[in-house]
């Protein structure tokens, strides 16, 4: 009877601690969206949303279908695109594109062209509350040359929550390969800890498929993703040595416990000759 507990409460302790080593694990690391929009076809201007590992992105005011010209594309056959104020067959335009995420967002990048030298834009990243996110200066260098726009946000910043792009002039505009990794929730996506003097932007410059970065060595563009989260593995470590120590106090308390319901000590004896 007593292997039969042992057994038992070490099955208990093993499930026990995978469990809380998942908690442990998702509660810790940042999702990331990766999407270059090949699975839409919005061939007139309309809202769609598209999910990819757990976050969810809207886009308003555009189309996402093969339109026949490959210079709108940065990877694949499709991208997301934006025209000027005006109707046409592909609807009405209201010359402002906006993403809009339903998560916090950390870092996001992505890749930005027109087809006419006479378009212009306005890309402004926001806040949940609207505002423009701190350190980020408008894009609006727009180019018939692919040009990649990347930021990460500064350690106690209000965190990404849309992307606007406002487009004017004459031709189309096209994003695509959009990448968002989001804030870890112990990190500092807490909008009451938001410190303005605490921000500290680093240059990055971006280069890829022969294309030039949108911001060179602008204070806008940051290093890699994730780096808001670095003060929070102690904290997070040092909750799952608790949790740990208390599931194999759990199991002791067990393994020891015997038939009648009342705690003993295990003893193991000796096999008894025949």
């Amino acid at each position: 009877m007593h292997a039969f507990h042992v057994k038992t409460s070490t099955h208990i302790f093993l499930l026990v601690l995978v469990l809380v080593f998942l908690l442990f694990s998702s509660s810790g690391i940042a999702a990331t969206y990766s999407d270059g929009f090949e699975n839409n076809n919005v061939t007139t201007v309309a809202d769609f949303t598209v999910v990819d590992d757990g976050i969810s992105l809207s886009f308003t005011g555009g189309t996402a279908f093969r339109i026949g010209n490959g210079s709108l594309y940065h990877s694949g056959l499709k991208s997301w695109m934006l025209e000027p104020a005006s109707s046409n067959s592909r609807g009405t335009h209201p010359g402002m594109g906006m993403v809009m995420s339903d998560t916090d967002i950390g870092t996001v990048s992505f890749w930005i062209i027109a087809d006419s030298s006479q378009m212009s834009a306005v890309v402004s990243l926001l806040d949940i509350n609207g505002n423009a996110v701190e350190n980020f200066s408008p894009f609006m260098g727009l180019s018939t040359s692919w040009q990649q726009v990347s930021f990460t946000i500064t350690a106690g910043s209000f965190p990404i929550r849309k992307v606007s792009v406002a487009v004017m002039g004459t031709g189309m505009l096209a994003v695509d390969d959009i990448i968002a990794t989001s804030v870890v929730s112990a990190d500092a996506s807490d909008s009451g800890s938001a410190d303005a003097n605490d921000s500290d932007a680093n240059d990055s410059a971006s280069d890829s498929n022969g294309s030039d970065s949108a911001y060179g060595g602008s204070s806008a563009t940051n290093d890699s993703a994730g780096s808001s989260s670095g003060g929070t593995v102690p904290v997070s470590l040092l909750i799952f040595l608790i949790l740990l120590a208390c599931c194999y106090t759990l199991t002791k308390i067990i393994q020891s416990r015997s038939d009648d319901g009342h705690l003993k000590a295990i003893k193991i004896k000796p096999d008894m000759p025949e």
